[in-house]
């Protein structure tokens, strides 16, 4: 069974992202891959969090997300080789934004941006074969892109929803 997982797996944005991690990579021992999208915003304040722990330079957090897709894809997580392009788009952003003194202007246009990230990952995945749509957060930003997802392939979605 393949899934499209909408998640951010990045441990330093706190419990959320760490039951994320843990999950998607748990799904192998279930014989299921997961295709993983990260929302933009998630990777836009993941970056944010990098800066402040000390990475300053661009090679450095290239770097660190290297090393956590690097271990996902150990773990049997596909990710799609479009999440590098958005990810440098995304580190523009925060320079310009960092320099500007502005964090948020672009993420104002949530479901905008959340629709074209969706699409970059789906051009990614033309070729695959999904069961199902499934977001493990209830952020906005989540919602509307697994939301996006399941309409354009006409599949089911499925989200974790907390208590």
């Amino acid at each position: 069974m393949r899934l499209i997982v909408v998640a951010n797996p990045f441990l330093e944005l706190g419990g959320g992202a760490r039951r994320a991690f843990n999950v998607i990579t748990r799904y192998i021992n279930y014989n299921v891959e997961p295709v993983l999208f990260i929302p933009y915003n998630e990777l836009y304040s993941d970056v944010l969090a990098k800066i402040r722990i000390g990475l300053a330079n661009r090679e450095d957090i290239l770097n660190e997300f290297n090393k956590i897709f690097n271990y996902l894809s150990i773990k049997g997580v596909i990710i799609p080789s479009n999440v590098w392009n958005i990810l440098e788009e995304v580190l523009d952003e925060v320079e310009i934004d960092l320099k500007r003194r502005v964090t948020a202007h672009k993420l104002l246009r949530i479901r905008k941006i959340e629709y074209e990230t969706s699409n970059k990952y789906l051009e990614d995945i033309k070729t695959f074969k999904v069961d199902f749509i499934y977001s493990l957060h209830e952020a906005m930003d989540a919602v509307i892109m697994a939301s996006y997802i399941a309409n354009k392939l006409q599949k089911t979605l499925w989200y974790f929803a907390s208590a």
